[in-house]
């Protein structure tokens, strides 16, 4: 067989093969290979432009193309500036003087060839790409070029036929998902959902006793431990007693001042008539004496406060109390019944929804995350106030739903997560926003 029909079938094998190849980079890898059944070259390269940046997609005799090595950063830096040059529209032999100035000895270095072959797709709105073929001379013949070409020419085709196929499936795909999903998100967003608020609640006692100082005074001890057991009539705190009894005794000294004196103007009063006047004076002066000495004494009975019924103490620790001046009414403990517990939850004023009694609350504590407790809303303030971190809150109380169970103790904390009413789901996910905008816009 002579050498132009040998050619011709070759030519139409690779055509073949071609066509029959699955994929955009089977199609390189035969070009860049199987070119050399018809046509001596040393190296065949196939890029793509991807907007402004070429990359090489196959290089003959690689399998695996770093683009980061120095030779495929070289060869997208020159086919970038000869593309702004256009001499990359048309089938061309680029010379070296065609490459810039900084390029040229980079060019004999890793092309010996003084020449080379370009063949761009025509690619429309497909990708553009190029085949490169370096001689294994100074340059090729016109037909190696006719045959280069024509084979380039075949797998582009292939290729565009491969890119256009997948194309057509994305836009038909995209014709009708997209009003598709349009659609349905519209619909979701008319989807009724709970709203809800999340805070963080802690357990808390219900109706506790609390125990404040009766008098001004300085605490000399804590007769308990924190989170003791105590029952009616139990002494919880001594205060200092030195100043009182002191007081006391001064009171009575002056009831016996005052009474002498009395009983002394009552005797005058019987020789001297005029001293008669005095005794009524007398009189009211022992009755403040009294009353002071009476004062005294109830504060000085004052020093031990005890409990007035049984339950849990709680306070933080006995030390801490242990020489602190205290005030009238200022709060050292509460007294609890560890059964009888409730959850009080400060809702941010930004998370704040219609807090209305009986609504449902699902309670999480954080010693025990798997096992949530439903709770019921009792009440909630109408005035926010600081809570946790420095927020301003809402203070909302809650009970236990099943009063049968285990009550929790007494100061765990945990996370509530406050059910309202049914929403859109739309203004469920964007409630926030909506706010924020109104708040901004003012309206």
């Amino acid at each position: 067989m002579n050498q132009p029909v040998r050619a011709g079938a070759m030519l139409i094998a690779l055509g073949k093969e071609a066509r029959a190849a699955p994929t955009v980079e089977a199609l390189g890898f035969l070009l860049v290979n199987r070119l050399r059944a018809l046509l001596p070259y040393r190296q065949a390269v196939l890029v793509e432009r991807r907007g402004a940046r070429w990359i090489p997609l196959a290089v003959t005799g690689i399998a695996m193309i770093e683009r980061d090595a120095p030779y495929p950063v070289w060869l997208a830096a020159l086919l970038r500036m000869l593309d702004r040059a256009g001499l990359l529209r048309e089938p061309v032999v680029l010379h070296a003087q065609d490459a810039p100035a900084d390029m040229r000895a980079d060019w004999s270095r890793h092309w010996s060839a003084s020449a080379v072959g370009w063949w761009p797709s025509s690619a429309g709105r497909l990708p553009l790409r190029g085949l490169l073929l370096v001689p294994q001379g100074d340059a090729l013949s016109e037909a190696d070029r006719l045959l280069a070409g024509e084979l380039a020419e075949i797998v582009f085709h292939a290729m565009s036929a491969l890119d256009s196929r997948g194309s057509t499936r994305i836009g038909n795909a995209r014709r009708w998902l997209t009003p598709t999903f349009f659609v349905l998100g519209l619909g979701a967003m008319a989807v009724p959902v709970r709203l809800t608020a999340v805070a963080p609640a802690t357990i808390a006692a219900q109706a506790p006793e609390v125990v404040a100082s009766p008098i001004a005074g300085v605490v000399r001890e804590i007769a308990i431990e924190p989170n003791a057991q105590v029952e009616a009539g139990s002494v919880l705190v001594r205060l200092e007693t030195a100043e009182l009894e002191a007081r006391l005794a001064i009171s009575e000294r002056g009831l016996a001042v005052a009474e002498a004196d009395l009983l002394r103007v009552r005797q005058q009063a019987f020789a001297d008539p005029r001293a008669t006047g005095d005794v009524a004076l007398k009189q009211a002066t022992v009755d403040l004496r009294r009353t002071e000495r009476d004062h005294a004494a109830y504060l000085a009975g004052k020093a031990e406060i005890r409990s007035s019924g049984s339950g849990l103490a709680i306070f933080a620790s006995a030390t801490d109390w242990a020489g602190r001046p205290v005030a009238v009414g200022e709060r050292i403990m509460l007294i609890a019944d560890p059964s009888r517990v409730r959850v009080e939850i400060a809702v941010p004023v930004a998370d704040a929804v219609i807090l209305a009694p009986g609504a449902r609350i699902s309670l999480i504590l954080d010693v025990d995350p798997l096992h949530p407790l439903e709770a019921v809303l009792e009440r909630a303030a109408f005035e926010p106030v600081e809570g946790p971190g420095g927020v301003l809150s809402y203070r909302v109380l809650a009970v236990l739903a099943d009063q049968d169970i285990s009550p929790p103790r007494i100061g765990l904390t945990g996370t509530a997560r406050i059910f309202a009413e049914h929403v859109p789901l739309g203004l469920f996910l964007f409630r926030r926003p909506i706010t924020a905008l109104r708040q901004w816009l003012g309206i």
